[in-house]
């Protein structure tokens, strides 16, 4: 269960660590006009705020062998970036139409 459980670990942080890498490099060296830079922010912001939960995780599964717990924080880094995206998107200027 042991190695299972591990393999998980490593297979999410992996893959949740390529995508919210990418997104933050992109978005912190993407040049683009003001109307864009709020986006920019919410991007910066929410895949940052990814990274310290992956970090977090990273911590409990590799360091200290908790890989539930890891995988866990795992999807709360998930979960929060795609909270940190809505509320962004919502405070802003919408156009419905």
């Amino acid at each position: 269960m042991a190695s299972f459980l591990s393999i998980v670990f490593y297979s999410l942080l992996i893959l949740c660590l390529i995508i919210s890498g990418f997104l933050f490099i992109s978005s912190l060296f993407s040049s683009g006009t003001n109307e864009l830079k709020r986006g920019k922010i919410v991007l910066i912001l929410a895949s940052g705020s990814a990274l310290g939960f992956l970090f977090w995780a990273y911590q409990l599964g590799h360091q200290q062998g908790h890989f539930g717990l890891g995988i866990g924080m795992e999807v709360t880094s998930m979960i929060v970036f795609g909270v940190i995206m809505l509320v962004g998107y919502f405070t802003g200027k919408t156009h419905w139409q």
